[in-house]
């Protein structure tokens, strides 16, 4: 798994302490006694290049360590505290959460409030506007602040030498769920370093494109890690996936829906956009029906059986075709077709893309259950239980799946169903897409009981996710749960988003409010409720824009300030930049 022994990073750490009492260092240890107060600075280096994926031999740890200790030494504690307390407050105060007035059980310690969940208590709603916060402060610390690397299996929160699978990058879903928070949880600075993460990957994997595929482009599989690894890795059956790559974009894209940067769009991500499709139509061959499909192909993690030529019956991860690559190349393809025709360049290349889109294999609704197939072919699978539900991607987190196609829309909800009916989302971050897949389906009470089921199942005392053992990506993808419940704006084209307030409110969270969740479109959302129901909205919008909002039955009649017009059911409100919008429902 880990290769053989090499040249490692070095690093080193210095730990000074501040007292009012004796400090004494012993057997590899510092104490303190007869101290009224104590105040610990620590500070650590390596020798690692985040601009090079490489080591910088020339750089001496311990001189910057040293130099560093000497200024903090000198600040005052106080200023320390001062400072820290703002920049946090700046960076985690964009989002507030209150799921009713006051909560009974805020007095007792957290551990306590947990257990209750866990012995069946049920109206302690404040615990999971707590849980959703805890989500986001978790990414600001592993991937906000002065953070060169993206956040990964563990967050900064690796204490052993050897973690579990490295502590390294998986890109079959997990270094994705990461940033599923970021952009709706109003922390886009947070994505900045994954961004530079995939620019630096993106340019290693035009080697492994070019040697191992013969194609243009680039690719990752299902790990990578800060030295650029793009090759298979671990086995060479769950470490095939070609298409971690492309998946990747989908984070980087919503980096730019959710801010509007063009800036970012052209300069960024374009060009790692391209690479990926470059890649994935080199990838794709013509099949005997003379469909465009990839081969071979996998759906991550997962085996099924077929019957070999021989009539035995046998398992495989390995075929052609599997349903989740279409789904991302549709949603990729699509985006670089937008971006291209928005930015003016490389129209040949999108016109090649469409017509490609026209000839990969359709989402199929499979004879044998009624259900999403989950590859070319109606194939048993081996776990039916399995916790990669990975033909489901175009529910969440894309967009393909919705209720524009009730037939597609319906067979989603039987394929989560009977995942669950053989035990799934048995580890943390399954469960926790679970959570996202039922708030796609507008199912509010199904996504509040998988949300209890994450607190019952696959949180500790500290509220860390356990897959187990520890994963952060449950966190993070529970805390986007909690917010695809709230707010969603993956409706209508690139430029025409639609946002729906609400749209998976569980009946248990009769009462609350919500302040400054991120729409796409670069609009930010305020809104209250009572009863269920939506009584005032406010559009916070930065860039302005026309902002389109989606209104259910019992928003139908309101009083704003604001002009408007109506588009079916879709509230058209114009904006200007800088411009605040309220909107109160009667």
């Amino acid at each position: 798994h880990y290769g053989e022994g090499g040249e490692s990073v070095r690093f080193g750490g210095i730990v000074c302490v501040k007292t009012d009492g004796a400090v004494a260092a012993h057997d590899g240890l510092l104490t303190v006694t007869d101290a009224v107060n104590a105040v610990v600075y620590a500070s650590f280096e390596t020798d690692y290049d985040v601009n090079t994926f490489d080591f910088d031999r020339s750089k001496d740890c311990l001189a910057i360590l040293r130099e560093r200790m000497e200024v903090v030494l000198q600040a005052d504690y106080q200023q320390i505290l001062a400072d820290h307390i703002r920049d946090h407050g700046e960076a985690f105060g964009t989002v507030e959460l209150k799921l009713e007035a006051g909560s009974r059980y805020g007095h007792l310690p957290t551990d306590q409030r947990l257990e209750q969940i866990k012995a069946g208590v049920t109206d302690d709603l404040d615990f999971y506007a707590l849980y959703f916060q805890y989500g986001r402060y978790l990414l600001l610390s592993s991937s906000g602040g002065n953070a060169v690397l993206p956040a990964q299996l563990q967050g900064i929160w690796a204490d052993e030498f050897m973690p579990a699978w490295g502590s390294d990058y998986h890109t079959n879903i997990n270094l994705q769920m990461n940033y599923w928070i970021a952009g709706v949880g109003h922390m886009h600075h947070t994505v900045k370093p994954l961004v530079h993460f995939m620019k630096m990957v993106s340019q290693f994997g035009q080697k492994t494109a070019r040697e191992m595929y013969h194609t243009d482009g680039w690719v990752i599989h299902h790990t990578t890690d800060i030295y650029g690894r793009t090759g298979v890795h671990d086995s060479s059956q769950c470490g095939f996936f070609p298409m971690a790559g492309p998946w990747m974009c989908m984070n980087l894209w919503d980096q730019y829906e959710y801010t509007g940067d063009r800036d970012y769009l052209e300069n960024t991500l374009y060009p790692i956009l391209k690479g990926a499709c470059q890649f994935l139509k080199g990838y794709l061959i013509e099949d005997r029906q003379g469909r465009l499909v990839t081969n071979p192909s996998n759906s991550p993690e997962n085996r099924f059986y077929y019957i070999d030529k021989n009539g035995q019956k046998q398992s495989s991860m390995f075929t052609y075709g599997a349903t989740i690559d279409f789904e991302i190349i549709y949603a990729v393809f699509n985006r670089m077709i937008y971006a291209a025709r928005l930015l003016g360049t490389d129209q040949e290349f999108a016109a090649e893309l469409e017509q490609i889109l026209t000839r990969i294999p359709k989402l199929q609704v499979g004879d044998r259950y009624g259900t999403i197939q989950e590859w070319i072919e109606d194939f048993e699978e081996v776990e039916p239980q399995h916790r990669h539900i990975s033909h489901l991607f175009g529910l969440h987190p894309s967009d393909q799946i919705n209720e524009s196609d009730p037939e597609i829309f319906e067979a989603a909800k039987r394929t989560i169903a009977r995942r669950l009916a053989y035990g799934g989302g048995a580890t943390g971050w399954s469960r926790a897409w679970i959570i996202n897949f039922y708030a796609r389906l507008k199912d509010g009470d199904s996504a509040g009981e998988h949300l209890r089921q994450l607190m019952r199942q696959s949180t500790v005392d500290n509220l860390f996710d356990m897959h187990p053992p520890f994963q952060i990506d449950g966190n993070f993808g529970g805390s986007a749960g909690v917010a695809e419940m709230l707010l969603q704006s993956h409706l209508g084209t690139f430029d025409e988003r639609v946002i729906s307030v609400l749209p998976a409110l569980p009946s248990a969270w009769k009462s609350g409010s919500f302040k400054g969740l991120c729409a796409r479109g670069n609009f930010y959302v305020d809104a209250a409720w009572d009863d269920g129901k939506v009584r005032t909205v406010t559009v916070h919008a930065p860039a302005g824009g026309l902002c389109r909002i989606k209104l259910s039955d019992d928003m139908r009649t309101f009083d704003t300030e604001a002009d408007w017009a109506m588009d079916g059911d879709v509230l058209l409100l114009p904006t200007v930049p800088g411009g605040v919008y309220e909107i109160a429902f009667n």
